[in-house]
């Protein structure tokens, strides 16, 4: 079932830019229009990691920017380096432990 867009992108882009160049809140800006502050929080989230086209109504399939595309193969590659780092040293347990990111420990 699809949701139906309530908040114009111009709205949405109008509220996250209050939250990112005028340091207002979350909360202050969902009490002020009477809409829940985590519905701001995502559409800050969104526009802090796709721009403001994240902000834009989804017709069908979205298109993300080359950048965007990029970064997250960029983290995907690091994140195998890391596995296979610790593999490599015989150290698959700290897969388990979520310590991938720190090799060079012995615990």
């Amino acid at each position: 079932m699809n949701k139906k867009n309530k908040h114009s992108f111009e709205f949405k882009l109008s509220c996250v830019r209050q939250m990112d160049e005028h340091y207002r809140s979350a909360k202050s800006l969902g009490e002020e229009f009477g809409i829940t502050y985590s519905l701001f929080e995502t559409w800050y989230k969104i526009y802090k990691y796709q721009g403001e086209s994240g902000l834009l109504p989804r017709k069908g399939e979205r298109h993300f920017s080359a950048s965007f595309k990029l970064s997250v193969l960029t983290a995907i590659r690091e994140e195998l380096s890391n596995i296979l780092g610790a593999l490599h040293k015989g150290q698959p347990f700290l897969l388990l432990l979520g310590k991938i990111s720190d090799t060079t420990s012995p615990y």
